[in-house]
């Protein structure tokens, strides 16, 4: 009898431990989330969430690895989780402009299924790519969107009517992805620009 509830009691501690340690994976994820959304226009906050993301990342995998305590549903959730903060990792990185890499619109979409920011299009069909409005809070990030299956090397041009700021530049957009183009963290009160030119070079 002390074995059966020795036994037992083993198999429910792990079960309430698996269970505890999936929701507190989610519930760390909707922390970073959260801070964002409120830490959005301080760039050094943004690149520590980063790195917390990418630890929770981390975190996940190895728990995929040693997966003796889970449940096949557990794992799917896991899985599902190390996706979503997968996605949210790149989504914090290109939205705050911390790294001005490529996020592809898969993830895009992914990540804001919890960060939801409100987005919407500068430019749509006017150039050979189009143009992301991306909000959250104060903050305003513009990004190239590419939604087509070739590879562009891009050039741009961009002003605003607010203290005459302008900007242009280039940089490689993959297929199906999008990229940093500029935001207002230095001015809050830019929230607009007008997009004057955009190439694309095949690659």
């Amino acid at each position: 009898m002390k074995i059966f509830l020795l036994l037992f009691s083993t198999l429910f501690l792990n079960f309430i431990n698996t269970q505890d340690s999936v929701s507190n994976y989610n519930n760390r994820l909707d922390e970073i989330v959260k801070e964002f959304r409120i830490k959005v226009l301080e760039k050094e906050e943004c690149e520590r969430l980063v790195e917390d993301a990418s630890r929770l990342v981390e975190e996940i995998g190895k728990a995929l690895t040693l997966n003796t305590d889970y449940n096949e549903n557990d794992l799917i959730a896991l899985r599902k989780l190390k996706k979503e903060t997968e996605a949210v990792e790149i989504f914090i990185t290109i939205i705050g402009s911390t790294r001005n890499n490529n996020l592809s619109n898969k993830d895009f979409e992914l990540a804001n299924q919890r960060v939801k920011s409100d987005v919407s299009y500068n430019v749509k069909d006017d150039f050979c790519i189009a143009v992301l409005k991306v909000t959250v809070g104060d903050y305003v990030t513009y990004l190239a969107h590419n939604k087509s299956s070739k590879n562009y090397t891009i050039y741009y041009k961009w002003n605003s009517d607010i203290g005459k700021t302008f900007g242009n530049g280039n940089m490689g957009l993959t297929k199906f992805s999008m990229r940093h183009l500029t935001d207002n963290r230095d001015n809050t009160e830019q929230s607009n620009i007008t997009v004057t030119e955009i190439t694309c070079k095949e690659f």
